[in-house]
């Protein structure tokens, strides 16, 4: 009998620790998806930025990855605004200006700033 509630108790114990590892690992997920997205945002985001800094003339190609940590994404630009939607969850960045035409496309984008139109150009 006492072997019972033993085993009963040691298995409780283990399904809680259980239950709060699996936790962790999600919430441990999550920050790393937070992050990898944050890190695509500032590129792009940088970049465009960086564009509208230098002035006409200025241009360079900045690359995006295919997937995020495995997950397809959508990424876009509405005014000043870049936004990616990965796991239906929304991510965005304000930029210095909201004049850019053109659209983001998942590999290499040229960025270049015409007479302080921001173009965005997919190769």
């Amino acid at each position: 009998m006492e072997y019972m509630v033993i085993a009963t108790i040691l298995l409780v114990a283990m399904i809680v620790v259980s239950i709060m590892s699996f936790q962790s690992v999600r919430e441990f997920s999550r920050i790393r998806l937070d992050t990898e997205t944050e890190s695509v945002l500032n590129n792009i985001g940088g970049t465009i930025d960086l564009a509208v800094m230098e002035g006409d003339g200025f241009r360079t190609n900045v690359t995006l990855p295919q997937t995020i940590l495995d997950y397809d994404y959508e990424i876009g630009v509405a005014s000043n605004i870049v936004f990616i939607n990965v796991k239906n969850i929304t991510y965005t960045r304000y930029m210095l200006s909201s004049n850019i035409t053109g659209s983001l496309a998942k590999g290499v984008n040229l960025v270049e700033n015409r007479n302080g139109e921001i173009v965005i150009t997919q190769w």
